[in-house]
């Protein structure tokens, strides 16, 4: 299994197509944003809340979960929550790929 939590940073006017998000581009789970600048705490950018939780439902089609229940927690923990519950839920007997980068390097 494969996830990743972090800015996946699509420019608007640029690569923005679902084709080009992380769970088109084999990553069974996204946790996070697609713009950047976005605040640690409200999650907010410019164009409004971009914190999301997307995956590929049964049907193979991408489930765009805009999360605003979000808003007051800061990023990091986010992350890391997300990173630690992906990393005890996956079969211990299959490989596991999980690309975590934290937001908190920069500023927003």
């Amino acid at each position: 299994s494969s996830g990743i939590n972090a800015e996946w940073p699509l420019r608007p006017g640029g690569m923005y197509s679902w084709d080009h998000t992380p769970v088109k581009r084999g990553f069974e789970t996204w946790f996070g944003s697609y713009l950047a600048q976005q605040d640690y705490f409200t999650h907010k950018t410019v164009d409004g809340i971009d914190f999301r939780d997307n995956y590929e439902n049964v049907n193979g089609e991408v489930v765009d979960n805009v999360r605003s229940d979000l808003e007051g927690q800061y990023s990091t923990h986010l992350f890391t929550n997300r990173s630690v519950e992906l990393i005890q839920a996956h079969d211990q007997n299959e490989p596991l790929f999980l690309y975590l980068a934290y937001t908190s390097a920069h500023t927003p």
